[in-house]
């Protein structure tokens, strides 16, 4: 199945030119506006990229998202995970999305482009009357 949002999200990216030096990225506010616009995400939904977030999230009770690829907590900026063999990506991939489960994050999304049907699953979930943090 195509994923259409988070292709366009990654497109829509790839043009922008705002990295920073040390290879932080901050997506600009009308790329913002419009993958909110989209996804019309609610007042539970929260995305994180740290530990000290996936505890704040847990302490307000939201559901908490670790996005791996690119997060402070992996510790590589794009460009030095890039150059990371497969092999070395694999592992990089694997210890982030262990440590963010292992501190409590509900889920894990490798990339922004996992974020929309991450959304549709986390709504089934809610109509299901699950709730966040219910391990």
């Amino acid at each position: 199945m195509k994923d259409t949002k988070g292709d366009l999200y990654e497109y829509l990216l790839s043009k922008v030119t705002t990295a920073g030096t040390n290879g932080q990225f901050r997506t600009p506010r009308h790329i913002i506006d419009m993958m909110i616009k989209s996804m019309k995400p609610t007042p539970e939904d929260i995305i994180v990229d740290t530990a000290a977030d996936i505890k704040e999230g847990i302490n307000a009770g939201v559901w908490s998202v670790g996005v791996v690829i690119g997060s402070s907590q992996m510790g590589l900026s794009y460009e030095d995970f890039a150059n990371l063999s497969e092999i070395e990506k694999n592992e990089a991939i694997e210890n982030t999305q262990k440590s963010f489960l292992d501190i409590g994050a509900d889920f894990t999304i490798k990339t922004m482009k996992g974020l929309p049907k991450l959304i549709e699953r986390i709504n089934a979930l809610i109509s299901e009357g699950k709730r966040p943090n219910a391990k």
